[in-house]
């Protein structure tokens, strides 16, 4: 092989990783991510062994982030990922370093990422009453909570308008918006709808 042949080739090579790099990085972006599922806040319906879904943990995850970016609104139920940090404002180049392609090659960790359920929408009115949690008066059926119903701890709050109240499934051990408030919907980063590992928990959502 000549040596134009053989820098043809490495161009060619050089040439066709940069582009699944940038298409993945790109889908991984906009479209679905997949995530590393840490701690105990969500069990029982996720499992890890840290705090946050960034990093080494337990269950993987694929969320999907276009609908949440374009303008559609989190609903009752839906388990989703968000940036903690609700008094900072985010702006796109947040999902551009907080990419996994990104935190994989820098080794990052992003503890202000977490993994919760949505329980109230705007302007809901969310309370207490004897341990139960009620939303706009009505007691809440959470079987997902698998009976665990009695840890529910803070005043009447009503959800301000463009923001969601988040709570772990495993109430005892979860850091949520209980503690920092309400999540304002520019922070929700997307949806969970697949856990793909462990191979025998396979669900769709």
């Amino acid at each position: 092989m000549s040596l134009y042949s053989f820098v043809r080739e490495v161009y060619s090579w050089i040439k066709t990783i940069f582009w699944v790099f940038l298409l993945s990085f790109l889908i991984t972006v906009f479209v679905l991510e997949p995530y590393y599922v840490s701690g105990s806040s969500m069990e029982p319906t996720l499992g890890g062994t840290e705090t946050t879904v960034s990093g080494d943990g337990g269950d993987r995850v694929i969320v999907f982030k276009s609908p949440y970016l374009w303008g559609a609104r989190p609903k009752y139920g839906d388990i989703v990922v968000l940036d903690s940090r609700v008094t900072r404002r985010r702006s796109l180049l947040d999902e551009f370093l907080e990419n996994s392609l990104v935190r994989t090659l820098g080794g990052k960790d992003h503890n202000h990422i977490w993994i919760k359920r949505v329980i109230g929408e705007p302007m809901d009115i969310l309370e207490c009453r004897e341990g139960q949690l009620y939303r706009n008066g009505a007691l809440l059926q959470e079987e997902y909570l698998e009976g665990l119903t009695d840890f529910c701890d803070f005043e009447k709050f009503t959800v301000p308008w463009e923001h969601v109240f988040v709570m772990g499934d495993n109430r005892r051990y979860s850091q949520d918006s209980r503690q920092i408030g309400a999540i304002p919907i520019d922070h929700v980063k997307g949806r969970l709808i697949l856990r793909y590992y462990p191979f025998d928990r396979l669900s769709i959502y």
